[in-house]
């Protein structure tokens, strides 16, 4: 469509299971490291899945150059959110401290968040209800993680979350990348977040017998092989990971490091079940086709194309959640 601006990737940032940050996570893909093992966060031995991808993470370390930051306030997902965000902004070279009032309510933020602060709910549960803390709520809630980096930065634009289960990131991607392109922002913080390795949580989706890995407890570095003929289920994991959008123009106007243009983005829903994709895939494959539709390429442009699974046997062939997001971009 004419009169839309085209959107670009500055800067970027993570937090997992394999490093705190893009350096560390991405040589131990490169090596073929598995950060998954057995769970620590809680006694496992009842369950009947007792491995995920947890994250060290020590706030203090991570975040203690954040005047006034509040750690204790806030749910583990926030945590990390904050701490992609940080890298994702300081790797960009995004200048928010010297940004004008006018421009600051035009970066937004926009952090995906399903089930965070469930560890801290639980343990609420437990108390008399006197006792219970007031901060419960705002910690829990899924807005929280982008309210802490809008914070931290001094950001007024668009802020909010995306929930929407495993699509969940690329709906904050893709609400970022069309709020730039229609001139709403100049800029926006997006990405995804999650401290889902909590026991009551671990005992829901092991019941299900469909979902979770319950073969590679005394192997826990093997047990996520999405495309092996030995998978079993998927291994619950956490941490975050942030990118920072910018429109063009004023990304080239401030000399920024351009890593890549998003070109297009497509997004299907299946219609069917609440947790399952469509087996045949066809509604994933219409955000593909959506995607690059959006983007003006052909399927014959494509260099790359990423699948994504769950690692079980009934979700494979779909390759994506009950949400599909199609994805363009291209390197710079």
């Amino acid at each position: 469509m004419s009169g839309l601006k085209r959107v670009v990737v500055t800067g970027e940032g993570v937090v997992s299971c394999l490093g705190n940050n893009v350096r560390t996570f991405w040589n131990n893909l490169e090596k073929g490291k598995s950060g998954i093992r057995r769970i620590t966060r809680f006694d496992p031995s009842e369950h009947r899945s007792q491995i995920a991808g947890e994250v060290d993470f020590d706030p203090k370390e991570e975040l203690g150059d954040i005047q006034g930051l509040r750690t204790d306030r806030m749910a583990r997902a926030s945590q990390y959110a904050l701490s992609a965000a940080k890298q994702a902004i300081e790797s960009s070279g995004f200048p928010y401290k010297e940004l004008p009032d006018n421009l600051r309510t035009r970066v937004g933020v926009i952090i995906a968040a399903n089930l965070i602060g469930m560890e801290r709910i639980a343990e609420e549960t437990t108390k008399k209800v006197r006792d219970i803390l007031p901060t419960m709520v705002p910690m829990a809630m899924n807005n929280a993680p982008a309210y802490w980096i809008q914070k931290a930065f001094d950001l007024h634009g668009l802020v909010g979350a995306a929930s929407n289960a495993c699509a969940s990131s690329g709906n904050a991607l893709l609400h970022g990348f069309d709020s730039i392109r229609t001139g709403r922002l100049v800029a926006a913080v997006v990405g995804g977040t999650e401290d889902a390795i909590e026991r009551t949580i671990t005992a829901s989706f092991g019941n299900t017998r469909a979902a979770l890995c319950e073969d590679f407890n005394e192997d826990p570095e093997h047990g996520s092989r999405p495309f092996d003929l030995q998978r079993c289920g998927f291994v619950t994991s956490e941490g975050a990971g942030a990118l920072v959008l910018e429109a063009y123009e004023f990304a080239r106007a401030r000399g920024a490091n351009i890593i890549a243009e998003v070109l297009g983005i497509g997004a299907t829903g299946d219609a069917g079940h609440l947790t399952a994709p469509n087996p045949d895939g066809k509604w994933s494959a219409a955000a593909m086709g959506l995607a690059m539709e959006d983007a003006r390429i052909s399927p014959e442009e494509t260099t790359f194309r990423r699948s994504r699974t769950a690692s079980a046997w009934a979700r494979v062939a779909a390759g994506s959640s009950s949400s599909g997001i199609g994805i363009g971009m291209t390197p710079q």
